[in-house]
């Protein structure tokens, strides 16, 4: 976080509390519409058991009454049987009915001929006369399977009627005596349960319940993909045609019961009794006719299908627009909230950016090139960048005042330097005249002027070359450093020999490079000047020149304490040890010296001593 800037930071932090909010907008509106799914689910799935209990109630009262009437029912196919032997299949059934109708208190009946073509020909239900079974593939199957076995009975499920709205139950057989016709009685009961009645109690308790319906299942390996529908919201609008029609189902029913179409035929008994035994629902939500549809399919049992080895299946669709609506609503409240999240966004970053960083960053170049801030480029004048620009554009023309002038000085102190430095040359020559016609006994005191000679002309010729050197180009020749590096130990002895010490040094001849000898004896002589004033007193110190394939290393050690930072030693003004006389910039003009000339410096302690070591690559080369 430290090295970025204000920019960065800004839009970070942007970010991050943009970011923590769209989360939290994102998590909320997801909880509240899962939430509220949740709700519609559990509503509708409600809905489906309460109806399917009421189902089972209505069903297992019918089929109580049913089951008591199932004497009568065989009975009534048998006198209709030798009625119609005796008297042909065209003749008035009323009389028949009559009789019929006298076999219980509690049921009524209908009979119906069916011809070999399987049409109605015959019936005292009017409604079914000239009824053609032969549109309807499902009750042709069954009829065809009786007409094929002469004495064989089918005895329907009981199952509503769609003209009479009543529950009814049919029995059929081939007529005896090898007549080419079916005769088939329907019973009905007197006091059985009305479907209107019963649809409109349900709707009046579930509103939103759009459809529902019954389907049977059988479970014979013959007749499992019979799947018919029993009981349907719709058949109180349904003609019998219709009704019959609606009752082929297995397609419509695997529809809705297999919405990711993977069931086939060969796995559909497997499906069905896994989804029974798990005892569960199955729903799923679509779109029809612009309403928003929540399917739910439920099993349940009664005592109609169990003893018929069947099972039965309710299915129930609900209108959930309302509850869409409302998640809709809560979509687009969500997208509204997202939409000012993003402008307040815009606009911060807007604002922040004109009135605050695009100013920073203003500032920030024109500092860097020491330039004035135009005020007319700030948006506000009153604000605290504003008034930091114009303290920044007074203190710059205060600032470049203060450098013309200390220029002007700066020029006059060279001036006065480079005049005292040649003045300095001549006494200096002088004195080294002088010593040399001095005739003395004390050789100690002559070896101390020799000394202070030799300090005051390294002093000369460092402060001429750190004047110089930006205004004269040294340039670079080839030199045998390892004969300057022994004149240089030889103009230095005389200093150590001061000080109670000697030089030691190991110089492999005749070795050259390709440099500037001023710069080269600037870096000789500072070395060996540091190595003698830093070092231990009268400890020798130790100078060396080899020279290793295409490298030249020359080292300078000296006893002394340790260096802690070798690296800041070499920044102008640096000094090591504070008590020592020096103006700090002897090795950093040697660290500029080694940059120009690609020269490796290396420094290290090792056994008490502190080892000074430069490697020369390039253009190097030995005679």
């Amino acid at each position: 976080m430290k090295n970025l800037t204000i920019k960065q930071l800004f839009y970070i932090l942007v970010f991050i509390l943009t970011i923590i909010p769209a989360i939290y907008i994102y998590i909320n509106n997801s909880y509240i519409k899962s939430t509220t799914q949740k709700a519609l689910n559990l509503k509708s799935i409600n809905h489906a058991y309460i109806v399917a209990k009421k189902l089972i109630e209505m069903n297992d009262l019918i089929s109580y009454k049913y089951r008591k009437e199932d004497k009568v029912l065989h009975e009534a196919l048998q006198i209709s049987q030798d009625y119609v032997v005796k008297n042909g299949k065209k003749f008035n059934l009323e009389p028949l009915k009559k009789e019929l109708n006298k076999l219980s208190e509690n049921a009524r009946f209908d009979i119906l001929i069916i011809d070999e073509d399987y049409v109605i020909r015959n019936t005292t239900y009017k409604t079914d006369m000239n009824l053609d079974f032969r549109m309807i593939p499902l009750a042709l199957k069954t009829l065809k399977k009786v007409y094929s076995k002469p004495g064989f009975i089918d005895v329907s499920t009981i199952s509503g009627d769609a003209v009479s709205n009543e529950y009814k139950q049919y029995i059929v057989q081939r007529a005896k005596g090898s007549k080419n016709f079916l005769v088939q009685v329907s019973m009905s009961l007197v006091d059985g349960a009305n479907i209107e009645n019963f649809i409109k109690d349900i709707k009046n308790q579930i509103p939103n319940l759009l459809s529902s319906k019954v389907y049977y299942i059988p479970f014979d390996k013959e007749e499992i993909f019979d799947v018919e529908v029993v009981w349907s919201q719709n058949f109180t609008n349904y003609t019998k045609m219709e009704m019959l029609k609606e009752r082929d189902s297995y397609d419509k029913f695997i529809k809705y019961f297999d919405d990711t179409n993977k069931i086939r035929k060969s796995t559909f008994i497997d499906s069905i009794t896994a989804f029974l035994e798990k005892n569960t629902y199955k729903d799923l939500y679509s779109i029809q006719d612009e309403k928003y549809i929540h399917h739910v399919m439920l099993p349940f049992n009664s005592f109609m299908n169990i003893s018929t080895n069947s099972r039965y299946m309710l299915y129930l669709e609900f209108d959930e627009s309302q509850a869409k609506a409302t998640i809709d609503k809560i979509n687009i409240l969500t997208a509204i909230i997202w939409l000012v999240l993003a402008l307040l966004v815009v606009v911060t970053i807007y604002l922040v950016n004109r009135r605050i960083i695009k100013p920073i960053e203003l500032l920030k170049r024109n500092m860097k090139v020491k330039k004035s801030i135009d005020m007319k480029l700030l948006d506000s004048q009153n604000d605290e960048i504003s008034s930091m620009s114009f303290t920044y554009n007074q203190l710059l023309q205060d600032l470049k005042t203060e450098i013309e002038s200390n220029e002007e000085l700066l020029e006059q102190f060279k001036t006065f330097t480079a005049n005292t430095i040649h003045q300095v040359r001549t006494p200096v020559s002088i004195i080294k005249i002088a010593l040399e016609m001095i005739d003395t006994t004390n050789q100690e005191a002559l070896l101390q002027i020799k000394a202070s000679l030799v300090s005051i002309e390294h002093m000369y010729d460092s402060l001429s070359y750190t004047l110089n050197r930006e205004r004269i180009s040294f340039e670079k020749k080839y030199l045998d450093i390892s004969s300057l590096l022994q004149q240089r130990i030889n103009l230095f002895s005389v200093i150590v020999q001061a000080h109670d010490s000697k030089i030691e040094y190991d110089i492999e001849p005749n070795i050259m490079i390709n440099m500037n000898q001023i710069e080269a004896e600037y870096l000789i002589d500072n070395n060996l000047s540091n190595a003698i004033k830093y070092s231990t007193p009268k400890k020798d110190i130790q100078v060396r020149l080899h020279k290793f394939s295409n490298d030249i290393k020359v080292s300078f050690e000296s006893y002394g304490t340790k260096i802690e930072d070798t690296k800041i030693i070499f920044e102008r003004y640096h000094r090591t040890d504070k008590s020592r006389r020096g103006n700090g910039i002897g090795l950093h003009m040697v660290g500029e010296i080694c940059k120009a000339n690609d020269i490796l410096i290396e420094v290290e302690y090792i056994n008490e001593k502190n080892k000074f070591s430069y490697f020369f690559d390039g253009d190097v080369t030995s005679i």
